[in-house]
């Protein structure tokens, strides 16, 4: 959760000038340590009379900032300042932290409260409209569509993180559509949702290896056009289901297909019975046993793993739960997060049907606590 903080520094006022330009002087290497301990937005204002500093910042995590104290250049930068602020006998400033008695902060959700039983119930029985579309490039050299869900009551020119959501369908079947009940109630908490069409065999002709080389395709142009989209590509998430759950896993574990530029690894991950085994055994190995090694998330699972939500059934004959455990051991071994919801007696599909409700709270729950 982020966190924000204010405070104020005292300034003898006749070093001023001197103040900002030692400040300029150190800042290249406080902004990086800033910037390692998860501080964001931070400034620095100062009164007319020259005298009181009023900073404010962002901070993701209050124990690398406690930490902050005891680092050599934080150290250095105090006694660099001393000469010219008040200081305590360590050179650190006199610091009071201010208390916030107001705030302005616009709705950071859609239209509609996502977790609500009411508009649960509906969007179940509906399929919801994206507000656009715009195009990719895809591997067969055709345009493709990439369907978008936004908030409907946020300003369209605020930068908002983002998730890429793919259908599923075996990489034979599917179209954006299959998966758009769950992108709209993801883009009411406050993102944008992008749901990409993909190569499929019944429509294309096409193979599992250029289903995977259009999601990097299309996740490469999501990225290129993220000013033009008003999406923060920092922030940037990938979800689907089935073959879409593997096609996003693969953003996050596999090297990109010939052809595509390698681009930033999503921040997130959210996994509708991902079908991530794809080894001897695993699903679809019969299609893509020739390349099945540079193919298979789970075979292929790196370090810097991005939180990860696992939805799978107890009966899921196509992505067993002692698969998906395997997945979320090897992720938590490397330092990542990865939560794993079983459901019992369901099977391959559940989550589309009587599931919609629960599943999709789950990962309405898990986007809210570790993305926005």
């Amino acid at each position: 959760m982020t966190i924000t903080r204010a405070f104020t520094m005292r300034l003898r006022p006749e070093h001023y000038a001197e103040y900002c330009r030692r400040h300029d002087e150190i800042w290249p290497e406080l902004s990086t340590l800033l910037s390692n301990a998860g501080i964001s937005d931070y400034a620095i204002y100062i009164d007319d009379a020259h005298e009181t500093l009023t900073g404010t910042f962002k901070c993701r995590d209050e124990a690398l900032l406690d930490a902050l104290p005891h680092h050599p250049v934080m150290r250095r930068w105090w006694g660099f300042m001393a000469p010219l602020m008040e200081t305590h006998a360590d050179n650190s400033p006199v610091q009071k932290d201010l208390q916030r008695i107001f705030l302005h902060d616009p709705p950071a959700h859609g239209a509609q409260d996502p977790f609500d039983p009411a508009v649960l119930s509906r969007v179940m029985g509906e399929t919801p409209r994206p507000q656009h579309t715009i195009s990719y490039t895809a591997s067969c050299g055709k345009d493709r569509k990439i369907e978008i869900f936004r908030p409907a009551n946020l300003d369209p020119d605020l930068k908002l993180p983002a998730l890429v959501l793919f259908h599923g369908g075996g990489w034979r079947i599917g179209c954006p559509q299959d998966i758009a009940r769950q992108a709209y109630l993801l883009s009411q908490l406050g993102m944008v949702v992008l749901a990409p069409e993909y190569a499929v065999t019944q429509r294309d002709g096409s193979t599992p290896m250029e289903s995977l080389a259009d999601a990097f395709l299309a996740w490469e142009a999501i990225c290129g056009q993220a000013g033009k989209l008003a999406i923060d590509p920092a922030r940037l998430a990938a979800g689907g289901s089935s073959a879409g759950g593997h096609l996003a896993a693969a953003l996050a574990n596999l090297d990109p297909p010939q052809g595509c530029v390698p681009a930033r690894r999503p921040g997130l991950l959210v996994l509708f019975e991902p079908v991530v085994d794809n080894g001897p055994g695993g699903y679809g190995y019969d299609r893509v046993s020739e390349y099945w090694e540079r193919f298979s998330p789970l075979h292929n699972i790196g370090a810097e793993h991005p939180p990860t939500l696992m939805i799978v059934g107890e009966k899921d004959e196509l992505m067993p739960p002692a698969t998906a455990w395997q997945y979320c051991r090897a992720v938590q071994q490397g330092g990542g997060i990865c939560e794993l919801e079983i459901y019992p007696d369901t099977a391959h599909g559940w989550f589309q049907g009587p599931g919609f409700a629960v599943t999709t709270k789950a990962a309405l729950s898990f986007v809210r606590r570790h993305f926005l």
